[in-house]
This record gives C-alpha cells, structure tokens and sequence, in this order.
C-alpha cells in the first residue's frame, strides 16, 4: 500500500498479495498481483524487490545459499 502511495503514477491499482507461493532451501518464493502503467513493471518490480529485501534485513531474516566444494587432485605425469 505504502509502495502504490509512493508511485501513483507508475502502479494502478491497489496490490494484492496472494502469499507465500513456495518454500525451498534457498529461500520463500512470494507472489503479489500489481497492475502497472504502460512499461513501468520493471521499474515497479525492481523497486518492490529492494524494499522487500531491506525489510528482510531490517528483520535479520537470511536465507542459506547453496555451496559446492570442489576437489581438485593433481595427477603427476608418469614418463
């Protein structure tokens, strides 16, 4: 709501959000409807992922990234 005040011009209509859509290892997938001016959806989608993002961290909510180890063996040449 406070996003739509912010940028009357650019989003139509009042979001909705419809919730939380998945949960996986690396994070929480959320899936809201806004209704954008003509082109404005990925400026509005940029500027909602940022103060999603600061709120999660505003709140210490983290998420894990998956991690690779990777072995390296060194195989002499035998001549």
């Amino acid at each position: 709501k406070k996003l739509k005040e912010e940028l009357r011009d650019k989003i139509l209509s009042e979001p909705v959000m419809l919730g939380v859509d998945e949960l996986s290892c690396s994070g929480v997938k959320l899936r809201m409807l806004v209704k954008t001016a003509p082109l404005q959806q990925w400026a509005v989608k940029r500027e909602l992922l940022l103060r999603v993002k600061s709120r999660f961290n505003q709140e210490k909510i983290d998420f894990a990234f998956t991690q690779h180890t990777l072995f390296i063996h060194k195989v002499e040449d035998k001549k």
